[in-house]
Parts: structure tokens; sequence; C-alpha cells
């Protein structure tokens, strides 16, 4: 007589990784990996679901993140039972070996940048020259914020901006009553309530509560330094934005300008003091 055999059953996955941004954390169930989550990540998955409500997209169960279709979510949850792929440095793993060859760039030193031909600008990443290229250069903004008119190269980008121009601010400040819309600005402002000054100048006694503060001191003073070039005049600057800023110098568009009256500006905060004055 013969038996019918049962269908295998699969096998529960062994581990369950976070899928929350830059989180690394592994564990040994289902339920374990949602209260990690719960309880690591609140703020983040808050503000993924506000950015998920304005985009529109496919939205993760877990982490809330958007995506703009089926496939991307479906690949995007498949991470969180497989990855395959192990850094020999740390450990860490990742389910495709672009991710994983992505990383480990991040261990190697890195003397290698990378030049603009056209400003001269140097970048640590190709990724990060081509992004520079398409915005500045190509002026190719394919992301459009769906809140305004401000366009961006990546959805990163356009994340990013929605997140801190567009959404209410969870990080709150102890001191005072500032907020924030990242726990790394909120860090950033901590600091200004105290004395601390711990980036120091290798040329001069000069110090800085923060690294970026430092780098451009160097860069201008010391090394004399300024990568991004206007191409209508013999004028450069450390920063692109102060670039950005100059331009308006030549094409006379304003940042900022009044949706009620023709006033503009390139302070933001000049803008609403103009609307609170003269409109409200």
């Amino acid at each position: 007589m013969l038996v019918k055999a049962e269908p295998e059953r699969e096998s529960s996955p062994e581990e369950y990784f976070c899928c929350v941004n830059r989180c690394h954390e592994v564990l040994p169930s289902r339920q374990d990996l949602e209260n990690h989550c719960a309880n690591e990540h609140k703020e983040q998955i808050t503000s993924n679901s506000l950015l998920s409500k304005v985009l529109t997209g496919f939205s993760c169960p877990l982490c809330k993140r958007s995506f703009s279709n089926q496939s991307m979510l479906e690949s995007h949850i498949r991470t969180q039972t497989k990855r395959n792929y192990i850094c020999c440095n740390c450990g860490n793993k990742y389910a495709t070996r672009e991710s994983l060859m992505s990383h480990e760039k991040r261990h190697a030193v890195r003397s290698v940048t990378f030049s603009c031909e056209i400003c001269d600008a140097r970048f640590r990443e190709k990724r990060t020259l081509n992004i520079h290229i398409r915005r500045d250069h190509e002026k190719i903004l394919p992301e459009a914020c769906p809140s305004c008119e401000k366009r961006f190269v990546t959805t990163g980008e356009l994340r990013m901006h929605i997140k801190l121009k567009h959404l209410k601010h969870p990080w709150k400040c102890t001191t005072c009553q500032s907020a924030f819309a990242t726990k790394q600005l909120l860090q950033k402002h901590t600091k200004t309530h105290t004395d601390e000054r711990p980036f120091e100048c290798k040329y001069c006694p000069k110090t800085y509560r923060h690294a970026p503060d430092l780098k451009r001191h160097e860069m201008v003073i010391h090394l004399g330094e300024k990568p991004f070039r206007c191409e209508l005049c013999p004028a450069s600057f450390v920063r692109n934005r102060d670039l950005q800023l100059h331009m308006t110098v030549h094409t006379g568009k304003k940042f900022y300008t009044c949706s009620i009256c023709s006033f503009s500006t390139n302070n933001s905060k000049k803008l609403s003091i103009h609307y609170q004055e003269e409109h409200l």
C-alpha cells in the first residue's frame, strides 16, 4: 500500500534582521524582532509612517518605510530573514553582494578621491560625485517634493527634505523649547548649551563645537581650499550652499518668495517675519 508523503514544511528562519536603516541587530524570533523595533526605533517608525502618508507608496508593516512599487517592498521585506553576505571585518550580514561591497569600502583607508572635471570638487565616493554632477551641473532632479516645488537627485535627499521641512519634529531639547527632526540634529543642538569645544585646529589654537566647522576653518584659513567655483566670476566657496547663495547675485532669483506679494529673500526667517508683519 502506497502512502502519500507529506510535503516538507518550510523551516522557520533562525535569524531575523532589523530592517530599520543602519541597524544591524539580529533577533532569534519574529516576535523579538517586532519588540526590538517597537522599543528601539519608535521615533524612526513614527517618522516613516508620516513619510508614507506624504509619499503614498507601498509601506513595510514593520518599519513603515515606503517604497515606490510592490517589487521593491517585497525585496525589502526579504532582508528581514535572508542575508547571505557577511562582512569579514565586522560580521554584519547583507542581503546583496552590492550592499556588502558598499559597506566594506567603509573599512578601507579611503585615500583615493574622485574629482569633478567641471569644477574640481573632490569626493570620497564615486556615487557622491555622480550625484554632485547631476544636481549641480546637469540639473537633473527627478525626485519632486509633493508639498513644495523643491526637487532632488535621490529619494534619500527627498526623504530627508520632507522630514526636516514638512513633518513634526519628535526630538525635543530638555533645556529649551527647540525640537528637531532627527536625533543627530538634537545632539548637535545640545552642544550649544555647553562650553564644550572638543575639535581643535591642527594649525592654530582655535577650537570648535562641531567637526564640520573645524574642517571649514582649516580649508579656508590654513589650506586655501575652496572647491566650489562660480562659473560666471572668479569667486569660490568651501560649501556648495554658499555657491548657490552667491549665484543669486548673478541670476537675481531668490530662494524664498512670498505667495501673497512680490517679496523675496534668501533667508527663510526673513520670509516668516515678512509674512507675520505684512499678512497676518
